[in-house]
């Protein structure tokens, strides 16, 4: 074996260009997963992180149903157990007025027991002093030091907030470091004594959640029957959200290496051919198969090697900028992620390495088995090669791996991993059915090639014709990447569409006014008071309101999002609006919506929870476990996994909180839009901050966040385009060197230097019109079936098909621009064979 590995060696050192062109597209490869998984553990370590640092000692948090819904009583009952160690919290969001700064998160606690020093120790450095001051002094708090050193605050100022509530001037008692909690709000985070933050929100005897420690998971449940009790760093649903999105990263990963796998597999086959006389030679002398074949994958593996510790390095690199743009994805859905840094880890590197080493034995196994299936006489003559290689059985071996991978892609509802299962299902199929079709293709184009572009044209078209495999795989290649392109822009115009669609006939208001800023968090839990409607109602130019409630309860899947709508005003507003065709479902069912007994869910809950119109669910809310007859499905995009809409005094009944979540607003002219606006914004300015969006703004929030959502799967799309841009690149100079001899022929009997660039372009072009062919139609097909149902997967939406014309034509052009480029060193190379020794070459 050792002689047969070392004349592998030395042949691979005659080809660098080759073995470079491998190892880049294994480095391509081994970065792209490298940085996604760098990238989301990052995020996910910060996110857990700040919820250790923010949770000290603590190891459970009793909640409720997505809502503040915790009695205060509760807090009593846990306490009674022995060796428990628990601390209530409440937390408000309240405006700064004096100075203007935005938003205080304000945290009630307690401060009658030792349980905040017993489970968080001296971590936030807490004055004794100011502790007291805190304690004895009425609408006193703390706040941090980066707060104080920011608006340069000093003990005993006041500081104005305004809350739905009312305004209050509240004193500052003392200063608190708090890396944790603090860190995701840049620091604007407030303490408060219990008692008196519930009073200023007016929430006597409720609390948001307690944490606990000292005592089991099992124990505290069966202490707080009806509640949820989680670990304290369990993530939000916002940011579970968030990071299932970001993990569909891996499914771009995926596509690139096998893209890089295609290339890889044309490299050996080359290498194959060009050494099969070597290797009939070793065998005839008594090498056995098992030592041929395993001496192929060992120099392969050495390249992969190579190829995936360059990727891990280059991962690591491309981690940094993958993480801010992954960060700022995140922090636009729910600002939870602070100071996350790439960090290479060991299962970092250690994935890096199996990913491209495994890619690398995979593409290099079937040519190495292929080399030694014909006994050494028949393996001497070089043609017996490529005559063994027929390309039917594969095509119709493909066609059924094809079908299955799709199928397996469109099952709704399967999991994360049968749906990259079957991405790379559909990859092999294509691998296995496109030299076929190549060969189809080229052998009906040869004649029509010749006559159009002379005898360069032809040429071209027989070199593709007797190269079906190598030429396949790199249309499959580069037509992959340019397909993942026309797939993903037709994904993200299909949720462009469906998400107007849906504002258009769900939401039936000129202006929607709301607590928080949606353009830097869109899921925020902020409220504002029910005393502000007969207010905006009285404003000239407003002439019709109705009142709406956001929440979460927790289902069997996991959280799902609640809207309390107020029935009959909504109605109202569709038929002012004509509308009314879509809100009839809404109206026929409205008296079982009222009375609380059945909701309206989304198309995603539904398909999600295999549920249909007319059962029933249940969902957890803080009042406890409510059951709940679907009385119909909507079109809703709220949330990732599954909204509920019902009577609005049912959801304020349930999670006891008269506030809303938005007020929506109709104008009686398009023009006095701007002048209601403003009005509205006046009638809290010195009390708190509203928000107040037009239709069109929510719209450009949407496309904002989902762009920002797909900015890394450019990052990695375009990185996948390389790797097909390096086969290209290969195939043609393969192609070069296999055909020396007839080159140097057919410059003997008089073909210029020009016709022979010509005929390495036109090949060129017939690579790249046929993958630029496949990218917009595999883009298409794969848009519809494995992207839309793989993000279904993990986001839980199923989108309409759009074509994507602009982008369509764009990948076209990308094609034929990558050919030419590829074209240019095989081309000069071609050009530049000395006639006499191309003749001897054999």
């Amino acid at each position: 074996m050792r002689p047969i590995l070392l004349a592998g060696v030395r042949h691979l050192l005659r080809h660098p260009l080759r073995v470079v062109q491998v190892i880049v597209a294994v480095a391509l490869g081994v970065a792209l997963f490298v940085s996604s998984f760098t990238s989301i553990s990052g995020i996910r370590a910060s996110i857990v992180r700040n919820a250790k640092e923010a949770a000290g000692n603590a190891q459970w948090r009793v909640s409720r149903g997505g809502g503040r819904g915790v009695p205060e009583d509760l807090l009593g009952r846990i306490r009674s157990t022995p060796n428990v160690v628990a601390a209530p919290f409440l937390n408000s969001s309240v405006t700064l007025l004096r100075p203007r700064a935005g938003k205080l998160v304000v945290v009630g606690v307690d401060m009658g027991s030792d349980s905040m020093l017993r489970l968080y120790g001296s971590k936030r450095a807490l004055d004794p002093a100011a502790l007291a001051r805190m304690v004895l002094t009425p609408g006193s708090i703390l706040i941090t030091r980066q707060f104080a050193d920011r608006y340069r605050l000093k003990a005993r100022d006041k500081v104005r907030v305004g809350a739905p509530e009312g305004a209050s001037e509240l004193s500052i008692a003392g200063f608190f470091d708090d890396p944790g909690a603090a860190s995701a709000v840049e620091g604007q985070i407030a303490f408060m004594e219990l008692h008196q933050a519930q009073a200023m929100v007016k929430a006597t005897g409720l609390l948001d959640y307690i944490d606990v420690a000292g005592v089991s998971q099992s124990e505290l449940k069966k202490a707080a029957p009806g509640f949820v009790v989680e670990p304290v760093t369990a993530l939000s649903p916002a940011a579970q959200d968030a990071l299932a999105q970001m993990e569909s990263l891996y499914g771009l990963s995926l596509v690139a290496m096998l893209i890089g796998c295609f290339v890889i597999f044309g490299s050996v086959q080359v290498t194959v051919l060009e050494r099969i006389k070597e290797i009939a030679t070793f065998r005839a002398i008594g090498a056995s198969r098992g030592q041929v074949v395993g001496a192929l994958l060992v120099e392969w593996l050495l390249v992969g090697l190579i190829g995936s510790g360059l990727g891990i390095f280059t991962g690591a690199w491309l981690a940094t900028s993958m993480l801010r743009i992954a960060m700022s994805t995140v922090n636009a859905m729910v600002p939870v992620v602070k100071g996350a840094t790439a960090e290479m880890t060991p299962s970092a590197a250690a994935g890096g390495f199996v990913v491209g080493v495994v890619t690398v034995l995979f593409a290099a196994m079937l040519p190495a088995i292929s080399s030694v299936r014909e006994s050494p006489l028949l393996s001497l003559k070089p043609h017996m090669y490529r005559l063994k290689n027929r390309q039917a059985l594969g095509f119709w071996l493909g066609v059924p791996l094809l079908a299955a991978g799709l199928g397996l892609c469109a099952l709704v509802g399967v999991s994360l991993v049968t749906s990259l299962a079957g991405i790379v299902l559909a990859f092999l199929g294509l691998a296995f059915a496109m030299p076929f079709a190549v060969t189809f293709a080229a052998g009906r184009l040869k004649r029509v090639a010749g006559a159009r572009l002379g005898f360069p044209g032809f040429l071209a078209t027989d070199n593709v014709h007797k190269a079906p495999q190598r030429t396949g795989l790199n249309v499959i290649a580069l037509g992959g990447a340019l397909g993942i392109m026309v797939a993903t822009s037709s994904l993200v115009q299909g949720l462009g569409t469906s998400t107007r669609r849906w504002i258009h006939n769900t939401l039936p208001f000129d202006l929607a006014v709301t607590a928080s800023d949606l353009g830097t968090s869109v899921y925020s839990s902020e409220t504002i008071p029910d005393s502000l409607v007969p207010r905006i109602r009285n404003l000239n130019g407003v002439t019709h309101v109705y009142r709406v409630r956001k929440s979460f309860a927790r289902h069997d899947t996991g959280d799902v999002m609640v809207i309390g709508i107020e029935t009959r005003q909504y109605l109202e507003a569709h038929r002012r609006k004509g509308t009314s065709d879509w809100a009839r479902p809404i109206a026929e069912n409205q008296e079982a919506l009222l009375d609380g007994s059945g909701a309206f869910a989304s198309e995603n809950f539904l398909a999600l929870n295999h549920l249909r119109i007319g059962e029933s669910f249940k969902l957890t809310t803080p009042s406890g476990e409510r059951s709940f007859r679907i009385l119909g499905s909507v079109e809703d995009y709220s949330w990732p996994r599954g909204t509920i809409v019902t009577d609005l005094e049912t959801v304020r009944r349930l999670w006891k909180d008269p506030n809303l979540s938005y007020i929506d607003v109709q104008v009686d002219r398009p023009e006095r839009m701007a002048e209601v606006r403003a009005n509205i914004g006046e009638l809290t300015r010195d009390q708190y901050a509203l928000f107040i969006f037009d239709r069109n703004q929510i719209v450009k929030v949407a496309d904002d966040v989902l762009q920002q959502t797909t900015a890394v799967a450019n990052v990695q799309v375009w990185l996948a385009a390389l790797i097909g841009f390096l086969g290209i690149g290969n195939s043609l100079a393969m192609s070069v060197l296999q055909r020396k001899r007839e080159i140097g022929l057919l410059r003997a009997v008089g073909m210029s230097r020009r016709q022979l660039q010509q005929t390495v372009i036109a090949e060129a072009l017939l690579v790249s019109i046929a993958s630029g062919v496949m990218g917009m139609a595999g883009g298409l097909v794969g848009g519809w079936i494995p992207l839309r149902y793989f993000t279904f997967s993990v986001t839980g939406y199923l989108f309409p098909l759009v074509i994507p014309w602009a982008h369509m034509g764009i990948v076209f052009a990308c094609a034929i621009v990558i050919g030419l480029i590829a074209s240019i060193l095989p081309m000069r190379q071609a050009s530049a064979i000395p006639v006499l020794s191309a003749i001897a070459y054999e």
